[in-house]
C-alpha cells in the first residue's frame, strides 16, 4: 500500500480509510460496495433508459445556450439545482439517491452541483480533458490512485 503523508499533523485528523456502505443495501449488492471500496468508483450502474437519457439531454441542451446567451461561461453552471426545476428533479431522483444512499447512508447533504457542459466541438474526451491538454489522457488517468493506495492500470491503446 502506498504510503501518504499528513500535509497538516497539527491538526490531529484521522486520515484512515473507511469503507462505505450500508448493512442494509437497498440496490446495491455487497459485491458492488466492495468493488467501489477496492477501486474508488464503481460501474455500470443503470439507472436511466435510453429514453430518460435523451430527455435529460434534450433539457440541458436547451438549459446551456440559455445560459451561454445570459452572460454566463459553459462552465459557470454552478449551483442551478436551486434554481432550475429540471437540474433539481435529476439531483432528487430516488433511482440516484437509492445507489448514493447504499455507500453514504441516509444523512446525505447535496452541498454544490456543477454542470460541465463543453459547447466546443467533440474531440473524443470529456469536458475535462480541456484541463489537461499536452497531457496524455490515459496517464493522467492512471496516476490517480484507489483507496488502497495501487493505481488503476490503463492498458495502451
Amino acid at each position: 500500500m502506498a504510503r501518504h503523508t499528513n500535509a497538516f499533523p497539527e491538526l490531529q485528523r484521522d486520515l484512515r480509510f473507511v469503507p462505505l456502505g450500508r448493512d442494509d443495501p437497498q440496490v446495491l449488492t455487497p459485491e458492488q460496495i466492495d468493488r467501489y471500496n477496492a477501486d474508488g468508483f464503481l460501474f455500470p450502474i443503470d439507472i436511466f433508459s435510453s429514453d430518460e437519457i435523451a430527455e435529460i439531454r434534450a433539457y440541458i441542451d436547451d438549459l446551456v445556450p440559455k445560459a451561454l446567451a445570459a452572460g454566463w461561461g459553459n462552465y459557470d453552471v454552478v449551483n442551478w439545482h436551486k434554481h432550475c426545476r429540471g437540474i433539481w428533479d435529476l439531483i432528487t431522483e430516488p433511482r440516484i439517491i437509492d445507489v448514493v444512499s447504499d455507500l453514504l447512508g441516509n444523512s446525505v447533504v447535496l452541498r454544490h452541483s456543477h454542470l460541465s457542459a463543453d459547447v466546443h466541438a467533440y474531440d473524443g474526451w470529456n469536458a475535462h480533458s480541456v484541463w489537461c491538454r499536452g497531457v496524455d489522457p490515459r496517464n493522467h488517468w492512471a496516476n490517480h490512485p484507489r483507496p488502497d493506495g495501487e493505481h488503476i492500470p490503463i492498458p495502451e491503446v
